[in-house]
C-alpha cells in the first residue's frame, strides 16, 4: 500500500502545481512540473531512491518560486506538502522492507500513516491560521513565538520518534 501512496503522492504534488502554473498562463513550467513528475515516478519505479531526495528539493523550490509568479498559494502548500509525504513515504517503505512478519509491518505502517497525517493536517491548519489571522507583533514578541515553535514541533518530532 505504501507504494502506491508514494505515486499518488507524487502525482498530486505535480498535478497541484501544474494546475496551478496552467491558472497563471506560464505553460512552459507546467510542462516542466508535469514532465519532472513523471520523470519521478518513472525513477522511483525503477528503483531509484535518490531521485526522491533530489525531486522533493526541485517541488520545494518550485513551489517557493510558484508562490512569487502569483500562483494559487494552496496549490504551492499542498504540491509541497505532497512531495514531502512522497520523499517520507518514499524512504519508510525501504525501512518497512526490513521488518520481516507481516502483521508487525502492517501495525507499523498503519502508524506511520497516522503520524504522517497529524503532521500534513497540523501543517495546514497553521497555514490556514498564518493565512487568515492578522496580528501585530514586535520583533522580540516574533522571535519568542519562533523559538516556541521550533520547540514545539521538535518536541511533537521527537516524542513520534521515541513511539515508533
Amino acid at each position: 500500500m505504501t507504494r502506491r501512496l508514494v505515486y499518488g503522492f507524487i502525482l498530486l504534488a505535480a498535478a497541484a502545481l501544474a494546475v496551478g502554473f496552467w491558472r497563471v498562463e506560464l505553460v512552459p513550467a507546467m510542462l516542466a512540473v508535469a514532465l519532472a513528475g513523471f520523470g519521478w515516478v518513472f525513477f522511483h519505479a525503477r528503483g531509484a531512491a535518490w531521485i526522491s531526495s533530489l525531486m522533493f528539493f526541485v517541488f520545494a523550490l518550485a513551489a517557493v518560486a510558484a508562490i512569487y509568479l502569483d500562483v494559487n498559494p494552496w496549490l504551492s502548500f499542498a504540491s509541497l506538502s505532497a512531495s514531502l509525504v512522497a520523499w517520507d513515504l518514499t524512504h519508510f517503505s525501504r525501512r518497512l522492507a526490513l521488518i520481516g512478519d507481516a502483521v508487525d509491518a502492517k501495525r507499523v505502517e498503519n502508524a506511520h500513516f497516522g503520524r504522517v497525517a497529524l503532521v500534513v493536517g497540523l501543517g495546514a491548519l497553521g497555514y490556514y491560521v498564518t493565512q487568515t489571522a492578522r496580528v501585530n507583533l514586535t520583533f522580540a514578541s516574533a522571535g519568542v513565538l519562533a523559538f516556541l515553535v521550533v520547540w514545539g514541533v521538535s518536541a511533537l518530532i521527537s516524542s513520534l520518534r521515541k513511539r515508533e
